[in-house]
């Protein structure tokens, strides 16, 4: 029940997906950053690189022309409240700024559950979804499925139907 408390409201705040002239594409990698936040760093990038995988990307270590990055953030965001884990950067797009809530979760969740839960979801968000869905990683609700630890199909077709990623897996 903790567990479940812990999560209700992480995500409310949660901030619109990328800029309208951007398009995250599969044929180049992303490369993944993670700076000074509260989440276990390793958890954090296998998070990312997992999720990205999950939607037909690649990784890589060295500059690219694509980034994530997963920096600390006071929280301070216009929806953004003592409950909010983390939420995308509305000026950039390619930001998850974790907020110190994250820690909470993740000591009360465990740091890879945790990680795949709030830095899987705010990804859905990076690549396009503004809004959420009903079930899956991309609810905003995730204590009715905190057991979820990769996108569902629904959570697939919802960031392929936003229209921000050119992938496979959306045709």
């Amino acid at each position: 029940m903790k567990s479940a408390i812990a999560v209700v409201a992480l995500l409310t705040a949660c901030g619109p997906g990328q800029g309208l002239n951007d398009r995250w594409t599969v044929r180049k990698p992303v490369q993944v950053i993670i700076e000074d936040q509260p989440l276990d760093s390793t958890e954090a990038r296998r998070a990312l690189a997992e999720g990205l995988r999950q939607l037909g990307f690649q990784t890589t270590e060295t500059g690219a022309g694509q980034t994530i990055t997963a920096v600390r953030d006071d929280c301070t965001c216009a929806s953004c409240n003592r409950n909010t884990a983390a939420w995308v950067d509305p000026v950039s797009y390619d930001v998850i700024r974790v907020c110190d809530r994250a820690g909470v979760a993740a000591r009360d969740l465990g740091a890879a559950r945790a990680a795949d839960l709030i830095l899987k979801h705010e990804l859905g968000h990076v690549l396009g979804l503004r809004g959420h869905t009903p079930s899956g990683l991309l609810s905003a609700r995730l204590d009715d499925h905190a057991d979820i630890r990769s996108f569902t199909q629904s959570d697939i077709t919802a960031i392929c139907d936003a229209g921000g990623l050119a992938s496979p897996v959306c045709l």
